[in-house]
């Protein structure tokens, strides 16, 4: 499966799916539940059964997450995988939940997609403390569950930190890694950062000032910022810093590149 999101959550689940085919498709049946408006596209996963959950364009999230536990419990699945943060009632099935960050809970400005404070307290952390199984992708992500939810059950908290995909592992080919390297004219050592800039929780600001910190420091390398860049204080920021020969802002950039 390759989302048309192509954001760090997508992938995740893309690959994790992927992999589950690939290891056991003899052995178990999988399902896939999304929404009617989303894009999935399948390499050769036709046995793949795939789920809709409707509901109008307008009110979409609500109807998935209002209607989600009814589809998936017509179904009679024995595990259920939530790859993000999804709301989800009552589930018969045994539940599995992949905890990537907590830090709109330090932060409460980069909460996702507006939602307010109340939606995870009292939502989304109860979706935790009655998962099943939670994978952490980190320990620092596994120590902020514990320290925001202190009576979870530790033990059903598990570190899985996410494979590196073949086509971004070390370049032993030298000659592309020069190509690539002129490509981009990247003279310097440097730092690079790849996520979407107008996602608040993604600190890019942060970021960004701490790589002025490090300059001033007298520590020689550039910063190389990969993925949607319209952030305007951004920009207004670099240049107060006077640093735009030194922080390389190229958008989104092709994977075979990264």
């Amino acid at each position: 499966w390759y989302p048309q999101n192509k954001t760090g959550a997508a992938f995740y689940a893309a690959s994790l799916i992927n992999k589950i085919y690939e290891k056991l498709r003899d052995k178990i049946e999988i399902h896939l539940f999304v929404n009617k408006y989303s894009k999935v596209e399948f390499n050769s996963h036709d046995d793949i059964k795939l789920h809709y959950v409707i509901g109008p364009l307008k009110l979409v999230q609500f109807y998935e997450q209002y209607y989600l536990s009814k589809v998936i419990n017509r179904v009679h699945l024995d595990i259920m995988h939530f790859p993000y943060y999804t709301y989800y009632g009552k589930i018969k099935a045994k539940t599995i939940y992949s905890a990537l960050d907590l830090y709109y809970m330090y932060d409460k400005n980069c909460l996702p997609n507006n939602r307010s404070i109340f939606y995870w307290l009292h939502i989304f952390m109860k979706n935790l403390k009655n998962a099943d199984l939670i994978v952490s992708i980190s320990e620092s992500t596994k120590n902020d569950i514990i320290k925001f939810i202190p009576n979870i059950n530790k033990s059903k908290i598990n570190v899985l930190y996410p494979i590196v995909d073949e086509r971004y592992r070390p370049l032993l080919n030298l000659s592309r890694r020069k190509e690539t390297i002129n490509k981009f004219n990247l003279n310097r050592p440097y730092l690079l950062s790849i996520g979407d800039s107008t996602v608040k929780r993604k600190n890019i600001r942060q970021l960004i000032i701490g790589y002025k910190k490090a300059v001033d420091l007298g520590y020689i390398f550039d910063l190389v910022l990969v993925g949607i860049f319209n952030d305007r204080e951004l920009r207004i920021l670099i240049n107060e810093y006077k640093m735009t020969d030194k922080v390389h802002i190229f958008g989104y950039t092709h994977e075979n590149d990264m």
